[in-house]
Formats: structure tokens, C-alpha cells, sequence
């Protein structure tokens, strides 16, 4: 099994756009408390991680589904951001499979969040 959360997040925060308009707030699992009010910030979960493919009844590949969380103010226009992360997203051959739009009015914030499905080839162990 593969923990694909590092990898998703490490890719965007290695992008110029992403980490620029997120100031690199951009997390695996949970954020720091301290920063869950400083806006925009992104959270990424694995919501799913499952074998899918067999050789010699060993798995060759695990297909992983992937929620990216993407919260601004209420008066922020989550464009540009949306955009940046979901070019990103198809760039790593993620697909997106839905989406679904929060308003958090006890963080006066606004989240999006993306699901994204891929499918992995897993390193061969001995």
C-alpha cells in the first residue's frame, strides 16, 4: 500500500502558481490550529486506497482516491486557486470525480472540495 498524501501534497506545493496563492499553506491529513484562519489553505485526504490490479496474487497497482480542500474567506474569489490546483491534479493523472462547495460560516470561510481518482503502479517488494 501506498500513502499517496505526501506525494499530492508535495507536488502542489512545488508549483509556482499554487504555492504563491497559498502562501504555502497546503497540508496532508490536518493543518496546524495555529493556521487554520489564515486563508487560502488546502488540506489533502486520502479517502480511499484499494488494490486493483493482481500479478502472481501480489497487487501491481492500487487505485486512490484523493480529496483536495480548498478553503478562502467569503469574500475571496476561489478561481484562479480552483484552477491552478485541478491543472495540477490532471497533470499528476488524477481525474476528477466530483466536487462539492461548503460555506463554513463558524470559520467565515468559504471550501470547495475536490475528489480526484488515480490509479498507481506499486513498486515490486521482496
Amino acid at each position: 500500500m501506498i500513502d499517496y498524501e505526501p506525494y499530492i501534497v508535495k507536488a502542489l506545493l512545488d508549483d509556482p502558481d499554487v504555492f504563491q496563492m497559498t502562501d504555502g499553506r497546503i497540508y496532508a491529513g490536518n493543518f496546524p490550529l495555529e493556521e487554520s484562519r489564515e486563508y487560502p489553505h488546502i488540506l489533502v485526504l486520502e479517502m480511499d486506497n484499494v488494490d486493483k490490479d493482481y500479478e502472481d496474487n501480489k497487487a501491481v497497482s492500487a487505485e486512490i482516491d484523493i480529496q483536495v480542500n480548498i478553503w478562502v474567506k467569503v469574500d475571496s474569489n476561489i478561481g484562479p486557486l480552483q484552477t491552478a490546483v485541478d491543472k495540477k491534479m490532471k497533470a499528476l493523472k488524477c481525474k476528477r470525480m466530483s466536487v462539492t462547495s461548503f460555506d463554513e460560516e463558524e470559520r467565515s470561510a468559504f471550501r470547495k472540495a475536490f475528489l480526484y481518482r488515480t490509479i498507481v503502479k506499486l513498486k515490486e517488494e521482496d
